[in-house]
């Protein structure tokens, strides 16, 4: 059997290393709410993925999109190496990983919101102009009377990465 990793390669002072990173694997998925999947991982962690941004964006995830039912037949492909819907629907562990990263940095509640706030000095008014949302959304993201979006999370974040760029 053959172990699941991937090579990256680098240049380093002209010479090139290779080293193996070892390729995410799943022990257990169930379907949860809208496009979200639980998933364990080998290594025992578990967490919710959003994968909405990938089921929404190909002809191949069609049917999921349009069927619940389909949707919440998911089960593990071989070696845990993908969640496989159908026999031509399928999705690789790379991506939900990949998925499970952003899902974790969209996540804000009210408190983190506040924070980011306070972090990078800005108002009501200057979340809103920096952001691109009302100034209204921004109160009640921040008072928590209305729960911080994926959207607006991931512009605080990128706001947030900017700032330390610039």
């Amino acid at each position: 059997m053959r172990a699941n990793t991937r090579r990256n390669s680098s240049k380093r002072g002209g010479a090139s290393t290779k080293e193996a990173d070892p390729l995410p694997q799943l022990r257990a998925v169930k379907a949860g709410a809208g496009f979200d999947l639980r998933v364990t991982w080998q290594d025992g962690s578990a967490e919710t993925v959003d994968i909405a941004p990938v089921i929404n964006s190909y002809r191949v995830f069609a049917p999921l999109r349009r069927n619940r039912a389909l949707f919440r037949r998911v089960r593990l492909g071989d070696q845990g190496a993908s969640v496989v819907w159908t026999d031509a629907i399928d999705m690789d562990a790379v991506t939900i990983a990949r998925l499970a990263r952003l899902t974790r940095h969209a996540r804000m509640n009210a408190s983190t919101f506040k924070l980011f706030l306070s972090h990078n000095r800005l108002t009501l008014d200057g979340a809103a102009t920096a952001i691109g949302v009302s100034r209204r959304n921004i109160a009640y993201y921040a008072s928590g009377k209305k729960p911080v979006p994926r959207e607006v999370a991931l512009a605080c974040l990128g706001y947030t990465q900017a700032l330390k760029a610039a």
